[in-house]
């Protein structure tokens, strides 16, 4: 097992290798297939070392290095050089027009609008707003299981809802970049990420928080790419994370402990072994429920049985799609059935979204998927660069990085609002744009 483990780590470590070798030859670390990469790296890695007592087939992540290098050599049609050279025009150009008091005012507008959609939400199913302040673990426990096994209606407003939570932390970041103290660029972000802690607490919705935050650092890369910055981080942006996951640190814990319904707090070392499997399930349990799921299609041993389905042709990746022109599948809470775990350390069932891909297309359908998904990446990446007014393919980077991120758990295009926030994203802009032009003219 020690022998499989090393033999992931170092196709984990190629990830790496790779996006390193995509910066140097195109000068960008945010090129679509460079953050891919990186991204992927991260997601194999830590809980590779973190994990390492927890078996896992080396070929599931040999099959992921592939799927993400096949992605990254549709980059290679496009010249790049000549893209970042273009793009440094926006500096003098673009950003000055960011910098509105249109963009405010939109922000704020979708804070409040955020905030007053999740309490109808929490009403409209019968919880009165006062329960989450007099008992609220027992309450947000609840809440959480009946949301769990889908007997919550949501609606419009729900939709509502996630959109402008996580459409406030889109604006938000652009508003964030703009501020000159350290203390006003924190008071920013912190008003951005609101509306989704306030669902992550009063709905016990982890999943909310994590998207918006996915969102605010997408918005955030755009920002830099608009400033002709093609970095990922620096020194100081690491210590920025730190500091702002200690600081929201409690509050995630809060949120695992209501949705497990545990409110004994006197007694830490039960509080220790409830939060450690749920917080492994959670953020490392995917990984190495796709590598099970991989071993079982290839006939390999596995730890479970799975139900495959073969040649979905999409709807596993696309949900959200197919339903809005017509489509009638339904999927179980959860979206799967099948539960991976192994002893007491995980168990999840969720199967990062090369589960959905390789039962949508196949194995090799979905290495040529994952080209052609690129494909489109790439070419909104390099328009993005070379165009002036690139504001649609701004919301498709959007996108992208949400994707990536995303694509840990489940593909991001089973939800309706990654279109709604490209397309938002889009029209906001374009407005914002031509509010900016007329207000030239008239001086």
């Amino acid at each position: 097992m020690i022998l499989y483990k090393l033999i992931a780590i170092f196709f984990s470590v190629l990830l790496l290798v790779q996006a390193y070798v995509i910066k140097v030859s195109t000068g960008s670390y945010l090129l679509p297939a460079s953050l891919f990469s990186f991204v992927w790296f991260l997601f194999t890695i830590i809980p590779l070392v973190l994990l390492f007592n927890v078996p896992v087939n080396p070929l599931a992540i040999l099959y992921i290095f592939l799927a993400i290098s096949a992605f990254s050599f549709s980059a290679i049609p496009f010249n790049w050089k000549y893209a970042i050279l273009k793009n440094k025009e926006k500096e003098l150009t673009v950003l000055p027009e960011l910098n509105s008091k249109f963009i405010h005012l939109i922000r704020y507008l979708s804070v409040i609008l955020s905030i007053t959609f999740s309490i109808l939400i929490v009403t409209s199913n019968g919880f009165p707003v006062q329960a989450f302040f007099t008992d609220f673990i027992s309450t947000t426990a609840r809440y959480a299981a009946l949301r769990g096994n889908e007997y919550l209606e949501y609606g419009i407003i729900g939709t509502l809802s996630t959109f402008f939570t996580h459409f406030s932390a889109v604006l938000g970041a652009i508003v964030t970049f703009y501020k000159k103290s350290k203390t006003k660029r924190f008071l920013s972000f912190l008003m951005s990420i609101t509306p989704s802690l306030f669902a992550m607490l009063t709905q016990s919705s982890k999943l909310v928080f994590f998207v918006a935050i996915i969102f605010y650092l997408s918005t955030t890369l755009l920002m830099k790419i608009y400033s002709g910055k093609h970095f990922l981080f620096n020194i100081s942006d690491i210590f920025k994370l730190i500091g702002i996951s200690l600081l929201l640190l409690p509050l995630i814990i809060i949120a695992f402990v209501s949705r497990d319904g545990y409110s004994d707090f006197n007694n830490s070392n039960e509080a220790i072994n409830l939060l450690l499997p749920a917080i492994n399930s959670y953020f490392f349990g995917s990984m190495y429920a796709f590598c099970d799921f991989f071993s079982f299609y290839m006939g390999f041993h596995s730890m479970s049985n799975y139900k495959v389905e073969y040649y979905n042709l999409g709807y596993d990746s696309f949900k959200s799609v197919f339903d809005l022109f017509g489509g009638t599948k339904v999927f179980p809470p959860g979206y799967y059935n099948d539960n991976y775990f192994y002893k007491d350390v995980l168990a999840t069932n969720i199967y990062t979204a090369f589960r959905g891909f390789i039962q949508d297309f196949g194995c090799l359908g979905t290495i040529i998927f994952m080209y052609l998904l690129g494909l489109f990446f790439h070419f909104s990446f390099y328009k993005l660069l070379v165009k002036r007014d690139s504001w649609l393919a701004g919301g498709i980077f959007i996108m992208f990085f949400g994707f990536a991120c995303y694509s840990f758990l489940i593909s991001i295009f089973v939800a309706r609002y990654i279109f709604l926030i490209t397309l938002s994203f889009y029209f906001v802009l374009t407005i914002n744009g031509y509010i900016n032009r007329k207000k030239s003219r008239l001086n």
